[in-house]
């Protein structure tokens, strides 16, 4: 991780704060349940500005918290879709999710990762070491970024998450609020990709193209597919575009910046 983050970042100053992770949670574990969530925390001095990266969904246990968190939401899209005039019931849905996760409360209540993500952020609000924080995620860790960004008014931005607009009464105990919601977060959400289906999309995302063969639909929600079009989209500043861009995903070579002999591929088979 550290070699990646020096690539990517390359001159730029950036800080891996490992030990800020660890204070925080020899305090945090010592009144509540040790969590599986994982994420990281990168400082920008030179930009006075913190980043939050939450780990997306890896395990079959992230894959659980995905369903409980989202059981109620997705289970009333499936439910508005089928029906005739759906949309009209959407306020009668929102009540059967709030339900559902009340049934579910005493489990939902062991899997909320999402609380040690929005206690980290106040952690890091008292300890006022940068200015501007912001979060990040892709999949659940996008989905818990987007709950804790409503939460702790810190934007964030993530990519193939679930959403939270239906489900958003159900997490706890700090609100997470409609206009929190459209104010804090922004969702990138590819083509085919069901995960963001789970849930309705708040005020702010962006759709975008996935290149995936029409029978690996699968590959629409790999984070490495919506990085290359992003940069292929709207352009890297200058920074290296991974090679698995164009080996794996096909995309076209990028243009050389600096003329030094060689070539993307030559570069890649480094």
């Amino acid at each position: 991780m550290t070699e990646e983050l020096s690539n990517w970042f390359m001159d730029e100053n950036h800080i891996n704060h490992k030990e800020v992770i660890n204070s925080f949670r020899d305090e945090y574990e010592m009144n509540n349940l040790i969590s599986a969530v994982e994420f990281i925390f990168i400082g920008f001095p030179d930009q006075d500005l913190g980043i939050v990266s939450i780990r997306g969904t890896l395990s079959l246990m992230d894959t659980l918290v995905d369903i409980q968190l989202w059981t109620g939401s997705f289970l009333s899209r499936i439910f508005r879709y089928a029906l005739p005039g759906g949309e009209l019931l959407t306020p009668l849905f929102l009540r059967m999710i709030n339900i559902i996760a009340y049934i579910e409360s005493g489990i939902i209540q062991q899997i909320s990762f999402y609380q040690e993500t929005t206690a980290f952020m106040q952690f890091l609000k008292e300890k006022n070491m940068y200015s501007n924080l912001a979060l990040t995620g892709h999949s659940l860790g996008g989905g818990l970024a987007m709950i804790t960004a409503a939460q702790t008014q810190i934007p964030a931005i993530t990519i193939s998450s679930p959403n939270a607009l239906l489900s958003r009464g159900t997490f706890g105990p700090t609100p997470v609020t409609e206009s929190g919601l459209a104010k804090y977060t922004f969702n990138v959400i590819p083509n085919r990709d069901i995960v963001p289906l789970m849930d309705d999309a708040s005020q702010n995302f962006q759709k975008i193209n996935c290149r995936s063969p029409l029978n690996k639909p699968h590959q629409c929600h790999l984070p490495q597919w919506a990085i290359c079009e992003l940069l292929y989209t709207c352009g890297s500043y200058g920074r290296p575009i991974p090679c698995y861009c164009v080996s794996r995903v096909g995309y076209d070579e990028p243009d050389p910046i600096k003329n030094d002999g060689k070539t993307f591929s030559q570069i890649c088979s480094e």
